[in-house]
């Protein structure tokens, strides 16, 4: 009985962690999955644009967004020292950081939109639906990066509920422009795909205004005072940009180059395949993005047993967290799996397109336990040090497994978009096997002594 409880409070504060983040998470799915369906009313061709752009500026995104984290471990450790000044440092680097990166991407990616859809391998049609709406999401570029720095600023003093309330409305805001003005409703122009582009730029200007307006109205005002301390703020810049290149790199060869190649071999399938992708990717969101609210969790909670718990102790927050994983996972697949095809038809109605995304969507939902497994595992082991390994190990995997993989069975052996999932299985396979080796040799090798003043650089 007493085990149980154990377990149940365990539970507990795994999920009370995890399910802000969740929401979160979840909401920016929900209008993804929002614009999808809105914009396959318009076609084949304008949804395979927003498909193409929504990887090519997402993982963009994801690979500036390395510097969201190092943003977060700086100003907690200076909360945690009451150094208020300090922190005000890193907010403020944050911004120059993020105007010194994204006016130059936002710049060049308005100007070569057309460049880049060709060299993905759009088709002329594509390209023609698509190019301004690349163009309208490349100038969300800084807003999202600012977004970051408030959303972790947040997590840094604890008030997540803000970062989460704040992101609903935005995204409820995004969801009505886009019923206003795709299809011109209560008198708005009928602006198709371009419509979705401007209604996801007015989101994030709202989300913008809204957390100014709210920490200028708030005690949390000081913490934003503008550091007149140029030599501050420029060792506040280079701390920031240390701890973000390893991240950076992970996120350049794992997430950004990985998925624009994977998307020019879908390119080189169909359009129809491009299609049936967007629908399974936005499907299976709402079943993967808790693998990264996990993750946190056990980044999180690995790293404060660092200097006061033994290797066992780590051991059983790992598997705490991968069964709490599991158990959300059963449920949601089960929902998803018996209403699969009502899920699709809210997507798209052509038959071809339907058979493409049914067998694609089942094998997706299958290599959910090892990509949680992949996730939580990662996470417990950067928080041990060993950022360099599974950036080094993650890219090695991806390049030498998943992208030959996927060209081989999508191509050569003419299997077509299955081949890209099936291969994405073995893939998530073979890696969380090999996370799993290395978690359990790293933490069987060290003893609480051990755990204190981790080299971030070992491998």
């Amino acid at each position: 009985m007493n085990i149980l409880y154990n377990s149940l409070a365990r539970y507990k504060r795994i999920y009370a962690f995890s399910i802000p983040i969740i929401l979160s998470m979840l909401s920016h799915s929900l209008v993804g999955f929002v614009d999808t369906v809105m914009v396959s009313q318009l076609g084949k061709n304008p949804l395979a644009a927003v498909g193409i752009t929504n990887v090519v500026v997402n993982s963009l995104i994801g690979l500036l967004g390395a510097i969201s984290p190092a943003i977060n471990i700086l100003m907690s450790r200076s909360l945690k020292n009451n150094k208020k000044s300090e922190l005000s440092k890193y907010i403020w680097s944050g911004f120059y950081i993020s105007l010194i990166i994204g006016v130059p991407i936002t710049i060049i990616g308005v100007i070569l939109t057309k460049p880049i859809l060709g060299i993905i391998g759009a088709e002329a049609s594509v390209i023609s639906s698509g190019a301004t709406y690349m163009k309208i999401r490349f100038l969300t570029t800084i807003l999202v990066l600012f977004q970051f720095i408030f959303s972790n600023f947040f997590k840094t003093v604890e008030r997540t509920t803000i970062s989460m309330k704040v992101t609903f409305a935005a995204n409820l805001m995004n969801i009505a422009g886009n019923y206003l003005l795709i299809f011109g409703n209560f008198g708005f122009p009928a602006l198709g795909v371009v419509g979705a582009g401007l209604s996801t730029l007015m989101s994030y200007l709202f989300s913008f205004l809204i957390y100014s307006l709210y920490i200028f109205l708030s005690e949390y005002k000081d913490f934003f005072k503008w550091s007149t301390s140029l030599n501050g703020v420029k060792e506040a810049m280079i701390s920031i940009i240390k701890i973000s290149i390893p991240l950076g790199l992970e996120e350049l060869f794992s997430y950004l180059l990985v998925p624009t190649v994977i998307m020019m071999i879908v390119t080189h399938i169909s359009i129809d395949a491009i299609a049936a992708n967007e629908i399974v990717i936005n499907i299976i969101s709402f079943i993967a993005i808790p693998h990264y609210a996990f993750s946190q969790a056990a980044t999180t909670f690995i790293s404060k047993l660092e200097r006061l718990d033994s290797h066992r102790t780590m051991k059983n927050t790992i598997q705490d967290i991968i069964v709490c994983d599991i158990i959300y996972l059963v449920l949601i697949s089960a929902i998803v799996v018996l209403n699969r095809k009502d899920i699709a038809l809210l997507f798209i109605d052509e038959p071809k397109i339907l058979e493409i995304v049914m067998p694609c969507l089942i094998i997706s939902i299958l290599l959910q336990p090892f990509d949680g497994v992949l996730k939580i595992l990662s996470g417990s082991l950067i928080a041990l040090g060993y950022e360099k390994w599974t950036s080094i190990l993650s890219s090695s995997l991806n390049w030498i497994i998943y992208v030959p993989l996927a060209y081989l069975l999508s191509i050569y052996m003419n299997m077509g978009l299955i081949g890209i999932f099936v291969s994405q299985l073995l893939f998530k396979i073979i890696a969380s096997f090999v996370y799993t080796v290395k978690a359990n040799n790293s933490i069987k090798s060290m003893d609480s002594k051990d755990l204190i003043g981790i080299n971030s650089n070992t491998i």
